[in-house]
């Protein structure tokens, strides 16, 4: 099978998977009913459900409305650009901040994640949050899982396996911190490296090969310059573990499961799939999130439903008291790249979700043309009130770093302190998004037309060809090439000039100028400074 037709339908039986589990996401087989109509799921219909927490208002959702787990993926997408770099500090600072106002069905551990990084000072290499009895070091759910498929669709085959994992794991700290969450996510995605690369899903054994590459996360960690420079050192002090020996105790876990699995497996029959979920007890509420054990149900209801991915979100959509969405988006990410046919039923923003499978394809093979426009990270931030992310100017209806924005579907009020509106509208690039907001102004200060929200034309296929021979994992700094300056940028440029002197203070001089901003200046000091050091530790050795 063609890999782009494979990326297309990983992508979409993806996000039907979502769809139709969101429907019994957390329900029993009355409140199921009360929802969609029917007690057990075929195809995607319109449902209600209450939005907007337990006093929140009920809405009814459009056939094929996705949750929380294909909105983030979509973010992942558009994070990465035409080079296949992975841009973590707009998706942490512009998209997970953003995602807040239109989230649907997302989980207590990335809400808070998200709402942490809308602090000038957090980064999404420093999103230590602790909030109403979560914390980061403890989150270790799928909410990083269901939506790293990206970073493999876009993966290029000439590129080393662990800048793949890299990716991964920057995408997952920045909301999640617990290795449950982390591993999940990395053991998720070299699943479904090994299905694009085979055109068939793992067996029990491949998952063997999967976990001795997993072992090697902690290096990995450890030799990413912005991983150990800035994330590991505070994991291991809030925790009081060495990060090698937490990802080895998982290892193992992950090991423990798999044998209880195997039993059920091996009878090769889709009826047994309610027996693997229960095996792991993954009804349980406190292990249903797991991020590794959801891995390991879509790994296995994959292997049971080879080859027919309606069967396999049907199956998960249906077993009532798991993680009902977030297994079907897994799962249907992995069967679906090995079969030839779409999803049949209503599925919510179809063409978007097409489109941007194609651009991940085009990344693959060196010649996408693509980017997403972010703003200027050192001069733009977040919205600190949701509720005020959607505001008037006179270029029309704005939704912050998005651009330009049309209403979709009907209001719903809400009325109290203060009051609320949910609307559907229709994003700049073609994704629908249910907002929640206050009535729009029209803003007192000029805005200047919206220069973000859509994708531009960066350079040409011979151009990209070049690319083999450069850093991947290094945006360039100049202007012309459409990428933010970033800290990250910054650092780089003076790693490459074995700290020069010169090079740090122009590299300082240059953020200041950008913003004024003396946190961002003062966290750049402090990773040269901390760079510095280690450096120079490890020339006394």
């Amino acid at each position: 099978m063609e890999r782009l037709t494979a990326i297309k339908n990983s992508s979409l039986w993806a996000a039907y998977g979502d769809a139709i589990g969101f429907m019994s996401e957390l329900a029993s087989v009355s409140e199921l009913k009360r929802r969609t109509g029917v007690n057990n799921l075929s195809e995607t219909v319109a449902w209600k459900k209450r939005v907007g927490g337990r006093f929140g208002i009920n809405i009814e959702l459009p056939s094929g409305c996705y949750s929380d787990d294909t909105q983030l993926r979509l973010a992942v997408c558009r994070s990465i650009d035409a080079r296949g770099f992975f841009d973590v500090e707009a998706f942490a600072k512009v998209e997970l901040p953003l995602w807040l106002s239109y989230a649907l069905g997302a989980g207590r551990a990335s809400r808070y994640a998200a709402s942490n990084l809308i602090k000038r000072e957090i980064t999404w290499a420093n999103n230590f949050f602790a909030k109403r009895g979560v914390s980061y070091v403890d989150a270790g759910g799928n909410g990083a899982a269901m939506r790293i498929q990206p970073h493999i669709w876009s993966f290029a085959k000439e590129r080393e396996l662990k800048s793949l994992l890299r990716s991964i794991v920057r995408d997952t700290v920045s909301t999640h911190g617990h290795p449950r969450g982390i591993l999940g996510a990395v053991f998720h995605g070299l699943c479904l490296l090994h299905t694009l690369d085979n055109e068939m899903v793992p067996s029990m054994d491949d998952w063997s090969a999967v976990l001795r590459q997993m072992e090697h996360i902690g290096s990995i960690v450890a030799d990413d310059d912005q991983l150990s420079y800035r994330w590991l050192p505070e994991w291991e002090k809030q925790t009081g573990k060495r990060f090698d020996d937490a990802c080895s105790v998982v290892i193992k876990e992950i090991e423990t499961d798999i044998a209880k699995m195997e039993p059920y497996l091996l009878k090769g029959d889709m009826g047994q799939y309610r027996d693997v979920v229960s095996a792991l007890d993954a009804l349980n509420p406190n292990c249903r999130g797991s991020g590794v054990k959801t891995a390991l149900l879509a790994s296995g209801l994959a292997l049971l439903c080879q080859g027919n991915a309606e069967n396999a979100v049907l199956v998960s959509a249906n077993t009532l008291g798991s993680d009902t969405d977030t297994i079907g988006t897994m799962v249907g990410a992995l069967v679906g790249a090995t079969v030839q046919d779409e999803p049949k039923g209503m599925l919510a923003d179809r063409e978007y979700i097409v489109e941007e499978a194609k651009r991940m394809f085009h990344i693959s093979q060196g010649k996408a043309d693509r980017s997403f426009v972010y703003p200027d990270l050192l001069r733009w931030y977040p919205p600190t009130i949701q509720l005020d992310a959607l505001n008037m100017s006179p270029y029309g209806l704005i939704f912050s770093a998005f651009g330009k924005v049309v209403p979709d579907g009907p209001e719903y009020h809400q009325e109290g302190k203060s009051s609320k509106t949910w609307r559907w509208y229709r994003l700049s690039f073609n994704q629908s998004v249910l907002i929640r907001h206050r009535k729009p102004v029209m803003q007192n200060r000029t805005l200047p037309k919206p220069s973000t929200g859509y994708y531009r034309v960066v350079e040409t296929e011979p151009q990209l060809s070049q690319r083999k021979q450069l850093p991947l994992e290094i945006p360039s700094t100049t202007s012309k090439s459409g990428v933010p300056f970033t800290i990250d940028d910054a650092f780089e440029e003076v790693k490459r000039s074995n700290f020069s002197a010169e090079v740090i203070g122009r590299m300082l001089l240059k953020i200041i100028d950008s913003d004024g901003n003396v946190d961002r200046a003062v966290a750049f000091a402090a990773i040269v400074s901390k760079a510095r050091q280690e450096r120079r530790k490890r020339q006394v050795r």
